[in-house]
C-alpha cells in the first residue's frame, strides 16, 4: 500500500513531534508496526522510551534510532569506535552504523494487551532460534504473525495486530 503525500506529511509530522518529545526529556508510547524484532516485540505492543544518551546505554539494550528520517527499534549489538551496531532480533544483517546523534531513546517498557515489563538485554536460545528462522523464512515469519495474533486476540486485547507492512491480519 503506497501512501499518499497527506499520509507521509503526517507521519514525518509525527516523528518529529516524538523527536522533540525525547530531546526535550518527554517520555513517549509508540505502537510498533513491524516484525524486525520478533519475538521481543510484536506488531501491536506498545513501548516507552524514554531519553538516554548513547554514553548510558549498554549492549543488549532496545534502542530507538531515527538516521535518515526513519524510526527504527532495534537491539544495540555494540559499540564500535564512534559509532553503534543495531540489528532487529529476527533480521539476518546488522543495520549500517549510526551516530550518537541517531539514537535518542531507550526501550523501558513493553506492553502486550494488559501486561507490561521491562526488556531485557539478552535473548533466550529458543527465541534466538525462533528469530533466526523468522529471519531466514517468510513463511516462517508469516506463521508466526498470524499464530501471534490468533493469541493476542484469544487473551482479550482490542487493538488490531497488523503485519510488517502495517495491515490489520
Amino acid at each position: 500500500m503506497q501512501a499518499t503525500s497527506g499520509e507521509t506529511s503526517l507521519t514525518q509530522h509525527k516523528l518529529e513531534l516524538a523527536i522533540t518529545l525525547l530531546r526535550s526529556g518527554c517520555p513517549i508510547l509508540l505502537r510498533v508496526l513491524g516484525s524486525s524484532m520478533l519475538p521481543s516485540i510484536w506488531p501491536g505492543d506498545i513501548l516507552t522510551i524514554e531519553k538516554s544518551t548513547p554514553d548510558r546505554i549498554r549492549p543488549g539494550s532496545i534502542v530507538f534510532t531515527c538516521p535518515d528520517n526513519q524510526a527504527t527499534i532495534h537491539r544495540l549489538l555494540k559499540k564500535e569506535g564512534a559509532g553503534f551496531v543495531t540489528r532487529g532480533d529476527s533480521m539476518p544483517q546488522s543495520d549500517p552504523p549510526l551516530n550518537a546523534s541517531e539514537i535518542l531513546g531507550k526501550v523501558t517498557t513493553i506492553q502486550r494487551g494488559l501486561s507490561s515489563w521491562e526488556p531485557r538485554r539478552t535473548v533466550s536460545v529458543p527465541a534466538q532460534i525462533l528469530a533466526a528462522m523468522i529471519a531466514h523464512s517468510d513463511w516462517c515469519r508469516s506463521v508466526a504473525l498470524r499464530l501471534g495474533s490468533r493469541w493476542f486476540f484469544a487473551n482479550g486485547n482490542e487493538f488490531p495486530f497488523v503485519s510488517e507492512l502495517g495491515e490489520p491480519i
